[in-house]
């Protein structure tokens, strides 16, 4: 198995200090480039931490402020809680009295009497000319 990775061309150099000089010369460049990028990553992590510390100054004021609200809502709520509580409370209790009989039998005009008896009355809706009484009406709806 053969495996390439590159092709180099040798070729004879007549000035040895010429090669040594380009050598040298990418070297600096090459520190040069890397110089820069170092700085430039420097930059960056300074943006981050500053953002960071930002960021973490922020969460702590939103953690105050919903602190805050929360104490609000809460306070609001817990009127509205405890009048629930007390009226489920009195609602238990006068379950507790219709179970044992103690509260008084429920009048039969405020039920409503009239539930018992269904009597026929004639309809009072005028009678449409044309219209025969006999027939289905629910075949005939669009007759008029």
């Amino acid at each position: 198995m053969k495996l390439r990775l590159g092709k180099f061309s040798f070729t004879t150099l007549a000035d040895p200090l010429t090669v040594h000089s380009e050598i040298l010369e990418d070297a600096v460049r090459e520190g040069e480039r890397a110089r820069s990028q170092l700085a430039d990553l420097r930059d960056r992590q300074n943006r981050l931490l500053d953002e960071l510390k930002e960021a973490r100054f922020r969460l702590g004021e939103f953690s105050e402020v919903k602190s805050e609200l929360e104490q609000t809502m809460l306070a609001r709520f817990l009127p509205v809680l405890h009048s629930k509580q007390d009226k489920i409370a009195q609602l238990q209790v006068e379950l507790q009295k219709v179970k044992r009989g103690k509260r008084d039998v429920v009048d039969e005009e405020s039920y409503g009497s009239d539930t018992d008896i269904d009597e026929e009355t004639p309809s009072k809706e005028p009678r449409m000319s044309g219209h025969d009484s006999t027939a289905d009406d629910s075949q005939n709806f669009l007759k008029i």
